[in-house]
């Protein structure tokens, strides 16, 4: 880290979840549901393929994604899409699970976790 760097004033811990990174970390403190982004980039060779999710959450907690499917075309090389992370009850305990994304050709896991 660079000596004249400063956090911004408005930082917050649920900042850290919006860093386009290949896993996702949750801190549920005092909320009810977490919502997160990303983006990704197409590197298949194919111009055009469409990525399906599996979801592996545990039980105490709903995961939806939008969009569902990630179509990637000769124009579009990038997509984004958002995570719903809802607990049905209060966390006691940290949650670990994972979405992969995959085609015919490949599989991305992105691993989370849901921190109390």
């Amino acid at each position: 880290v660079p000596e004249n760097f400063n956090c911004p004033k408005d930082s917050s811990s649920d900042l850290i979840s919006s860093i386009n990174y290949p896993s996702i970390a949750v801190n549920f403190t005092g909320k009810a549901d977490a919502v997160v982004s990303r983006t990704v980039t197409n590197v298949d060779e194919e111009d055009e393929t469409v990525y399906f999710p599996v979801v592996e959450a545990p039980s105490e907690v709903i995961v939806t994604l939008f969009p569902y499917n990630l179509e990637f075309t000769t124009s579009i090389k990038k997509q984004s899409y958002n995570i719903t992370f809802r607990p049905k009850t209060s966390l006691k305990k940290d949650l670990f699970g994972s979405i992969t994304w995959s085609n015919d050709k490949y599989m991305v896991r992105i691993p989370f976790v849901l921190t109390k």
